[in-house]
């Protein structure tokens, strides 16, 4: 199996502005009165966009607004929401160069969304399928309406990106159907299975390659950026000690090769415990490197202009040039060169 995408999941639980304005005036747009949803947004207490709201706060709103209208309300608002509505979401996947990136964006990202889920893309090399994932940390009883909102606007922006090309073979979710059969079919092109063992839609394989006609690879760099520096405000609010000491001997190794026993015996944790203690925040040891190459990469490319592209890889611990070219481009949808030319 080969994993791609997926985010560190976080140990709160709120859903953020960012998300939560552009749906509240997308249920307005529909003529639904969003009060509760509003009032939902007001316990943030600012606007900004990383700010978070009570999932569960989210949930009431919601489950209510469902009851007093329809259950399909958020299924019809995905299907109807127009390009652009979505803010940062939809302009992140709009620049993608395809459906992959696009898909692998949003799940690196996903925690400027939501700080109780995760979305991971999985390939698996033996079949023609391609599976994504929405995963949640612990059970939340009242999630069923924002996991579906959350599914649908995937399938809904995918086919409007990619064109009629893309096919959905399957969907399953884990709670009871709550909408009509014709309106999930309208919004995913199939009836979903329900009361399953897990929330995801099954792709065919090739529809990841297919391109987008939205794709800009000078708009997907300045994004990029901008999701960084969100990512970074929300760390250092929510730092974990943990894995703030596991990010630094990761830096302090780079150059002359990480390695789990060396940076377990930074944190004087045995190699075990650090990846047990990983697992249990929905990340792994490589994940993290990973991560900690994305952000200096940005960062040494845009801020140290005098270091060669060749300088910057080995810096990152990358021997191979070719290697750190394929990875920045899986990281920002452009090669480092394009990346810091858009940020002069």
């Amino acid at each position: 199996m080969k994993r791609l995408g997926g985010t560190t999941q976080r140990n709160g639980d709120g859903i953020s502005v960012g998300f939560l304005q552009p749906l509240a005036q997308g249920l307005e747009r529909l003529g639904i009165d969003a009060g509760a949803l509003k009032t939902a947004l007001a316990s943030a207490g600012t606007e900004e966009f990383e700010a978070r709201v009570p999932a569960s706060a989210v949930d009431d709103a919601l489950e209510g607004l469902a009851r007093s209208t329809s259950p399909s309300l958020l299924l019809e608002l995905a299907a109807n929401a127009p390009p652009g509505s979505f803010g940062f979401f939809d302009y992140c996947a709009a620049a993608s160069e395809t459906l992959r990136d696009a898909i692998q964006r949003l799940s690196r990202y996903f925690v400027l969304l939501s700080e109780r889920a995760g979305l991971l893309l999985e390939e698996n090399e033996d079949d023609t399928t391609a599976r994504l994932r929405e995963s949640f940390t612990v059970e939340y009883p009242k999630r069923r309406y924002m996991t579906e909102l959350a599914l649908a606007i995937i399938a809904v922006r995918s086919r409007q990106l990619c064109g009629e090309a893309f096919r959905i073979r399957s969907v399953e979710f884990m709670h009871p159907r709550i909408a009509e059969d014709a309106v999930y079919e309208k919004v995913f092109g199939v009836v979903p299975r329900f009361e399953g063992t897990s929330d995801e839609l099954v792709l065919d394989r090739a529809c990841l390659d297919l391109p987008i006609r939205s794709a800009n690879p000078t708009i997907a760099a300045l994004i990029e950026q901008h999701a960084m520096q969100l990512v970074s405000r929300q760390d250092e609010k929510e730092a974990d000690p943990f894995l703030t000491k596991l990010r630094d001997a990761i830096v302090h190794s780079l150059e002359s090769g990480v390695e789990v026993a060396s940076c377990a015996n930074a944190l004087k944790l045995s190699p075990r415990t650090l990846q047990r203690r990983l697992r249990e925040q929905g990340t792994s040891f490589s994940k993290v490197i990973d991560e900690v190459r994305h952000e200096l990469a940005v960062d040494l490319l845009r801020r140290k202009k005098e270091r060669s592209i060749s300088e910057v890889a080995f810096q990152l611990g990358f021997r191979d040039i070719t290697a750190f070219h394929r990875a920045f481009r899986r990281w920002t949808g452009a090669t480092p060169h394009e990346f810091r030319r858009n940020s002069a």
